[in-house]
């Protein structure tokens, strides 16, 4: 029996009662990922006893908990006003989730009431049988959405939470979601008004997250909480006249903009990503094919009414 790599599926719920996992089954496990990995969190407390030898004594099991990262398209749904899959995960990387019907879902930035999610990494094997990962209460500790032109956005996001008993399960049969995702082609790219020719973008939301200890549970953990959140962008821009747009000059007066990036154009899988605050940080030179760029990489800050840095709708 071996375990394949490619034989593989995540799933994922939100919980009812935080902390405590909840049973998942193949409808939770149709958003279509190309990357997942499992990594145990498990601290081993060294004993440091004083004997008439240098012989170590054995270590005792800590704290227990894990990791599940995942790589994922960013993609909405076949209609407009349906959540994507992908919106469990992100309710549990910090953003609220706003379906209006027949018309769109959106997904702002929350701090409080975050949600906390049950992940399971599923592996399939040669004879039908295979393992269960699981983390419970956990929260997304690295969300980051990233594409480059002719080719889909993807979503790279880190769960963690509590440790969970790695189990020999019956492999989940999902039924995938086929849709296929808008690729970063005719799409629409703004920044301080300015219509920037870039080939790649990425925007890391960055959310830090704690564990709560809790000596009655077994794991030492209660549950996983989003506690600050640092969001960044970065992309390539050819070099324009000072005249026609002042990368450096903006910078330098620490001036605000606004960012927009739109692409798609099928009802529920058109994408509109919107950040009304944007400030360079940093911006250096590039070349792209002989062609002059800069570098830009900046941070996400609040408008007026807080928790608006950065929207993603679906529409």
């Amino acid at each position: 029996m071996s375990i394949l790599t490619r034989l593989k599926v995540i799933a994922g719920k939100v919980e009812s009662t935080k902390g405590t996992a909840e049973t998942l089954t193949a409808s939770e496990a149709t958003m279509v990922i190309s990357q997942a990995n499992y990594t145990p969190d498990i601290v081993m407390v060294e004993r440091e006893i004083l004997s008439a030898s240098l012989s170590k004594f054995s270590a005792l099991s800590g704290t227990k908990a894990g990791a599940i990262a995942v790589r994922t398209e960013l993609k909405g749904a076949a209609a407009a006003g349906t959540a994507p899959k992908i919106g469990e995960f992100l309710k549990a990387a910090g953003f609220s989730e706003t379906v209006v019907a027949s018309t769109s879902v959106t997904y702002n930035p929350i701090s409080t009431g975050v949600e906390t999610i049950t992940v399971g990494e599923y592996s399939d094997d040669d004879a039908s049988t295979g393992l269960r990962h699981l983390i419970a209460g956990a929260a997304a500790r690295s969300c980051r959405i990233s594409g480059n032109v002719g080719e889909p956005m993807f979503v790279d996001m880190e769960f963690f939470g509590k440790y969970q008993d790695t189990t020999d399960v019956a492999p989940l049969a999902p039924t995938l979601d086929t849709l296929a995702p808008p690729v970063l082609l005719g799409a629409t790219f703004t920044i301080g008004g300015y219509a920037a020719n870039i080939s790649n973008i990425t925007i890391d939301y960055a959310p830090s997250v704690a564990l709560r200890s809790d000596i009655t549970e077994a794991t030492g953990w209660d549950h996983a909480l989003i506690v600050d959140r640092t969001p960044t962008i970065s992309f390539d821009a050819e070099q324009p006249l000072v005249a026609t747009y002042d990368f450096l000059g903006i910078m330098k007066a620490a001036t605000e903009g606004a960012l927009s990036l739109a692409y798609g154009s099928d009802a529920g899988n058109t994408i509109t990503i919107t950040a009304p605050k944007v400030q360079y940080t940093s911006i250096s030179e590039g070349d792209r094919n002989g062609i002059a760029t800069f570098q830009v990489e900046g941070r996400l800050n609040r408008d007026s009414s807080a928790d608006d840095e950065l929207v993603i709708a679906f529409t």
